[in-house]
């Protein structure tokens, strides 16, 4: 059963709805909401996506985003502590009003970029996101375990897989090894 809470809350940005949801009954609410952005707030055991770092760096300059449905000062101590740049652009809960599955960060962080959606990729590891990405029509990579049951999107264990192969004035382009199946 914990692992229905994780997999209905990963990737969307309403602790409350989701403690009323799955807190027995006469649970506290505030409480459960409160320990959980203090434990959040902690940087111990950040660390970056593997590769992460390297692709950020390959890009030379190039623009790229976060979508998170984190808070912004949440996400920004998350990158920090992995020892990551912060972000061109950063879309947060606060600068959205429908949480993923809706596109609508993936288009503001795109608008935000000066891109059209379709010239953009999306790596995602929460079902959520993966279907924010693709509503938005950005090319899709699901990066981490998550695997849906029917699906054709590529995968990638990590960023480890994802190498830059080439700047463009039309942007960049990558060359990706997706994870075995």
């Amino acid at each position: 059963m914990a692992e229905l809470p994780v997999r209905a809350c990963h990737g969307r940005q309403s602790r409350r709805d989701t403690y009323e949801r799955f807190l027995p009954a006469g649970g506290d609410v505030d409480t459960a909401v409160a320990e959980q952005e203090r434990i959040e707030s902690l940087a111990d055991g950040i660390i970056e996506v593997p590769g992460a770092g390297a692709l950020l760096k390959a890009l030379n300059g190039a623009p790229w985003a976060v979508v998170t449905s984190a808070p912004r000062n949440l996400a920004r101590m998350r990158i920090h502590a992995a020892e990551l740049p912060q972000p061109d652009v950063l879309v947060s809960a606060e600068d959205v009003a429908d949480e993923k599955p809706d596109p609508v960060g993936y288009l503001i962080a795109a608008s935000r970029l000066g891109a059209d959606p379709a010239r953009c990729v999306v790596f995602e590891d929460a079902e959520t996101g993966i279907l924010a990405g693709c509503a938005s029509g950005a090319s899709t990579i699901i990066v981490g375990g998550y695997r849906p049951a029917d699906d054709d999107l590529v995968t990638v264990d990590d960023l480890c897989a994802v190498a830059v192969i080439g700047h463009a004035s039309t942007g960049v382009e990558l060359a990706i090894t997706p994870a075995a199946s």
